[in-house]
């Protein structure tokens, strides 16, 4: 369907939605502007080991265990995969700590152990967040745009959506809420 309404903004040329897409089709980079269903709260997670020992286990690392500036910027994990991608797994999304964070803790975690790796983790399903978060950027985007074309757009969606019962229910339920906001 994105890729269906990116070939019909080829002639609408809405910036806006246009640079939307592109990240939806093809992931946003480290620097983008994440629109808020790609922000997911997540846990920290670490590997530790004891000094002079080889073994290692694995630990949930708490919140308190942060300073408020490192907590703020871990607790929320930003998903930079295309949509495609992130419709397709049921995988543990994982990103690594910066090595200046992980270097500063590594000792402080849990005494006694050292964190050898630590990193952000998101494990559940991302399908129903993203198609509710992607339908209604897209509904957002083009009713922000009010012009006729973008009307058009809408309606096409609408006829794409009617394919795929689940898509049309949400597609629906969203528009009936735009409109009457209106």
């Amino acid at each position: 369907m994105l890729l269906e309404v990116k070939k019909i903004n080829a002639d609408l040329q809405l910036e806006d939605l246009d640079q939307w897409l592109e990240h939806e089709l093809e992931g946003y980079g480290d620097f983008a502007h994440f629109p808020d269903y790609r922000i997911v709260e997540c846990k920290q997670l670490g590997i530790f080991e004891k000094p002079e020992q080889d073994l290692q286990h694995f630990e949930q690392i708490h919140d308190d265990c942060l300073n408020e500036r490192d907590r703020c910027l871990l607790r929320y994990l930003h998903i930079q995969q295309p949509l495609l991608e992130c419709l397709n797994t049921q995988d543990e999304i994982q990103r690594p700590w910066p090595m200046r964070i992980l270097s500063s803790y590594a000792k402080d975690i849990i005494p006694g152990y050292s964190c050898v790796r630590a990193w952000q983790s998101y494990h559940e399903p991302l399908n129903e967040r993203f198609v509710h978060g992607v339908l209604g950027h897209l509904l957002h985007l083009l009713l922000e745009a009010q012009n006729s074309q973008s009307k058009a757009i809408i309606q096409k969606i609408d006829t794409l959506c009617q394919a795929e019962p689940q898509l049309h229910k949400v597609w629906s339920k969203l528009y009936c809420e735009a409109a009457s906001a209106v």
